[in-house]
């Protein structure tokens, strides 16, 4: 976050207005109880089972690194305040994700994670073990998170 905000602050102009729109976990949530984190390890976990059956190799996958960090709201303060680039007049939530979403299905979500991914999955594991992936990955949803969403 220090390099977004350092990088904005040289293009906002002296007494400029910036908006932000990104994703957050609310304060007091964990990453790892967070809904996006969850997504992520499960996925993480369908590749560590092709890694097993042999499908992929453990080094591609061990290679594979999607570095994130959703902040909660308290952080994001916190950040803004440390770079002192910047006042923050407002900070709000857009939605609660456990109260506004609507009921999903695994296969939904698995549509929303192949929109995303898609393009990096075959960049770096090749096209031929998408469709074994993201077939076991509903599975997996199935098991662990719906009741974390639904």
């Amino acid at each position: 976050m220090t390099r977004f905000l350092d990088a904005r602050a040289q293009e906002v102009l002296e007494g400029g207005l910036m908006i932000l729109c990104f994703p957050g976990r609310p304060d007091g949530t964990l990453p790892s109880h967070f809904i996006a984190n969850v997504l992520l390890y499960l996925l993480g976990s369908c590749f560590l089972d092709m890694a097993n059956k042999g499908k992929v190799s453990q080094e591609k996958v061990d290679s594979f690194n999607l570095p994130m960090y959703i902040m909660s709201s308290g952080e994001t303060k916190e950040a803004i305040d440390r770079n002192g680039c910047f006042s923050l007049l407002k900070l709000e939530s857009l939605f609660d994700l456990a109260e506004s979403r609507p009921r999903c299905t695994a296969q939904e979500i698995v549509l929303q994670v192949r929109l995303v991914m898609e393009g990096l999955i075959k960049e770096h594991f090749g096209e031929q073990i998408l469709e074994e992936l993201l077939g076991s990955y509903p599975k997996k949803l199935n098991k662990r998170i719906l009741s974390f969403i639904l």
